[in-house]
């Protein structure tokens, strides 16, 4: 399969003249030439006139992207650029470890070495660390010289309940899909099973209790219909017996193309359960199947497929299945269900006035089981707390964690174990990773990376605005000690409010030098994220998205009235989902804001259900097929709005050559929609950051590069 890549692209030329397929009656007008695509979507004409750019791999758009890739270097090229450069990768120059996972004594986990860009697996027990495998010695994986070191880690890692056996996941630099290894951590020796078609973000792994074999959820990229793009298709939910070939594997689940559903297996502890849990797309409410390991291809039985909401499997003791859920409590609570009984739900730990912090498709999930032990997180205004419950719904204690850290990536437990890991970090500290007795609240700390900062030259506040409608939002803001609040100091501020994730300030290395700079960083927990529950989330998604965009406009003009920067020195910053609403920002807020820099984002977003996993985004950006919501995507799809003449803030677009998450062409499109319709002087320009996928970069030189020419940008545009 071919990889796209606007390096290694050959020549293909031709006009688009497919068109989308919709179940809504849309019917298209076709010009002579590409720019006149357009569309009719419930009466409204929609046009189309950069669709040529979805061709990555035609000579016009090389062309274009290497002109404009030169025209920002050139922009931002200098000594201050070099400096920034050189500070940036300093501040990421560490030894980083992440993704570990406690068996007993052992104590799996991922490190990279410092600028390196391989990663390990290793294994710390009895005292000992050692490797069990390093990235670039991953079989069959074939080395590209657009692929630091040939081939990159997925980003998971999965042990048997016996600790021998590690599945890990990679990309081999040539497959869309990744792949799946097994190795056996005592021998080093890898199985010579080999899995393919996984990946694309929604890679789930769970090994049966006796270690036979494990159940992981399978999807492929397939040709866009309309289009020069890939779409995820999933394949559903199978189970690989260890020796055999992939062709044996049993399908628990098959799907049909273009079925939205998703499948997460999980095993009970006796072994005797396969739980699935099944939702459509990216939407929270799900509901769950129940197998026998005996016999999988019997019927399951069925668990609140009626009742429309979201339930959290945290584990379970015999007959009894726990799980976290909003229904009929928006901020949470706990349950459990005897699979005796499945009609009776019996609450265990009932819900308080403060938002349990689960139920993130982004990310940042803070719940978890352990030896009969359920840890909650709590969000006091967006603040995490972890209170600690015995499976009675007791009280135990609250886990203590420092002060502006938060736990990213979840509570990792072992079945039949009290040791749990998890991981913290906080805009002052990347990585730190510590494992916990869950019965006392014992932590020890077994990582932490250092960085070459004195923390305490550092301010982090955080403070409450109200927003257009009144609403009482809450922001962190970040500065240097020596910044002084006159309002001359720049402003970067950066908002997502989508999937329920929970704003929280985390390491970046680069704002940290916007920091070190002088510069203001600030993040508003605007709606459509989770900081208070179902609620919170309902109100800024779909049809209420505009109250998201307010949110974070009201979040810019408190911070010029309280002088933390002025009108002439800030700038909004957005990435992948919340990419719409920077580009919002840049067309219609000129009077607030100076300046916007837009990273990897979603623009088009007419198209974007076509293309990728776009398709499982809908719940959040509403449906073309349903009229009210069709209207307010296309009032937000920042590539459209761009179409209409006018002078635009200064604005500089990068996306990724490699993002297979959202595909580089909305970034593109938005770019020559802005330049085309630009009535004025103020530079609208573009960035592919070569080698790289959803992110400013894999290494920390890529990152590094890619970041200052952010920030060189914004020292420019914004003049100091």
């Amino acid at each position: 399969m071919k990889r796209h890549s606007i390096r290694k692209l050959s020549a293909i030329v031709g006009t688009v003249t497919s068109v989308i397929m919709l179940s809504t009656p849309v019917s298209f007008v076709q010009g002579s030439e590409p720019d006149d695509t357009r569309q009719i979507i419930h009466g409204i004409e929609v046009n189309d006139p950069f669709r040529w750019m979805e061709l990555e791999e035609s000579d016009a758009v090389i062309n274009w992207v290497k002109s404009q890739t030169a025209r920002t270097t050139d922009f931002t090229k200098g000594a201050d650029y070099e400096a920034m450069r050189a500070r940036i990768f300093e501040l990421s120059n560490f030894d980083l470890q992440f993704g570990a996972k406690v068996h007993g004594e052992r104590l799996f986990y991922l490190k990279r070495h410092q600028a390196s860009p391989s990663l390990e697996l290793r294994l710390k027990e009895n005292g000992v660390d050692r490797l069990i495998l390093s990235s670039e010695n991953v079989p069959d994986s074939t080395m590209q010289e657009t692929y630091i070191a040939g081939r990159n880690f997925g980003g998971g890692h999965w042990p048997d309940r016996a600790g021998n056996f590690v599945v890990y996941g990679y990309n081999d630099g040539i497959s869309v899909e990744g792949k799946l290894r097994i190795i056996d951590q005592r021998s080093g020796l890898h199985l010579p099973d080999a899995i393919g078609e996984v990946g694309h973000g929604l890679l789930s792994v769970v090994w049966a209790a006796d270690s036979s074999g494990f159940y992981y959820y399978r999807s492929r990229s397939v040709p866009v219909e309309d289009g020069a793009g890939t779409r995820t298709r999933q394949l559903g939910l199978y189970f690989h017996q260890l020796g055999t070939q992939q062709s044996e594997d049993t399908a628990v689940i098959e799907q049909a193309d273009g079925d939205r559903v998703l499948y997460r297996p999980y095993v009970s502890k006796n072994g005797k359960h396969l739980i699935v849990s099944r939702r459509e797309g990216l939407v929270a409410q799900n509901s769950y199947l129940i197998y026998s390991t005996k016999d999988v291809m019997a019927a399951p039985k069925e668990l609140f497929s009626e009742l429309g909401d979201q339930f959290r499997f945290l584990g379970d003791q015999g007959n009894r299945l726990f799980f976290q859920t909003n229904y009929d409590a928006p901020n949470g609570r706990v349950i459990y269900v005897d699979l005796d009984r499945p009609a009776d739900l019996v609450e265990v730990v009932a819900e308080t006035d403060r938002s349990m912090l689960v139920g993130s498709s982004a990310g940042g999930d803070i719940i978890g089981y352990a030896d009969g032990y359920i840890l909650i997180g709590y969000l006091n205004d967006g603040v995490p707390e972890v209170s600690v419950f015995d499976q009675s719904g007791a009280f135990k204690y609250v886990l203590e964690l420092a002060p502006g850290k938060t736990i990213w990536g979840g509570i990792q437990a072992n079945v039949g174990s009290p040791l749990i890991t998890i991981g913290t970090l906080s805009a002052l500290s990347p990585s730190e990773v510590s494992t916990v007795d869950v019965r006392a609240g014992a932590i020890s700390q077994e990582f932490a990376s250092p960085v070459p900062i004195n923390p305490d030259d550092f301010v982090i506040e955080h403070v409450f605005y109200n927003s257009k409608d009144g609403t009482r939002v809450p922001m962190y803001v970040a500065r240097h000690r020596s910044t002084k609040l006159d309002g001359s100091n720049p402003a970067l501020m950066y908002g997502y409010g989508m999937h329920k994730w929970v704003s929280f300030l985390f390491y970046q290395p680069h704002i940290l030098h916007w920091m070190e700079m002088g510069g203001v960083y600030a993040m508003p927990a605007i709606r459509g994220g989770g900081e208070y529950g179902t609620s919170w989330h309902q109100s800024g998604i779909k049809l209420n998205r505009q109250n998201a965009i307010d949110d974070f406009v009201a979040a810019g003009q408190w911070l010029v009235d309280n002088d933390y920067t002025s009108r002439t020195k800030l700038a909004a910053n957005g990435s992948s989902a919340s990419g719409p609403l920077a580009g919002i920002v840049a067309l219609r807020h000129n009077d607030l804001f100076a300046a916007s820099t837009v990273d990897y984002p979603v623009t088009d977003m007419v198209r974007a259900p076509l293309f990728g996993n776009g398709a499982l985004m809908t719940e959040e950006y509403g449906s073309l097929d349903v009229e009210a919501e069709a209207r307010a995507i296309l009032d937000q799809s920042a590539y459209h709005v761009a179409q209409e003449k006018g002078c635009r803030m200064p604005t500089l677009i990068m996306v990724g050559e490699l993002d297979r998450v959202v595909l580089p062409f909305h970034g593109l499109k938005l770019a020559g929609a802005m330049q085309e319709a630009q009535s004025c002087d103020k530079p609208i320009l573009f960035r592919m950051m070569p080698e790289t996928g959803h992110n400013y970069g894999g290494t920390p030189e890529q990152a590094a590069t890619n970041s200052a020419v952010q920030l060189m940008f914004l020292k420019r545009v914004l003049d100091f």
